[in-house]
């Protein structure tokens, strides 16, 4: 690219300001994440290849505990991961 061409383009990135989501989208959240727990559950093993045996490291995020991941640690754990 020409420098012009990459100056004005990180001109355009610089000067958007990342804005906060609104507060209905905010109440929204959990209901969302409520539909992907649903539709995770209801649909995992039809569609996810098995496992080879190989260990499987699960960290839960930050300011979470353990029980955060255990969705995720059974849904590993029934496809065969270690």
């Amino acid at each position: 690219m020409k420098p012009d061409v990459v100056d004005q383009l990180n001109s355009r990135v610089h000067s958007r300001a990342i804005q906060r989501p609104s507060l209905p989208l905010l109440g929204l959240e959990p209901l969302r994440a409520a539909f992907e727990l649903g539709s995770h559950t209801l649909t995992r093993i039809q569609r996810a290849a098995g496992a080879d045996g190989h260990p499987v490291v699960i960290f839960p995020g930050m300011a979470t505990g353990a029980n955060a991941v255990s969705p995720l640690r059974r849904y590993c754990e029934q496809l065969g991961y270690a």
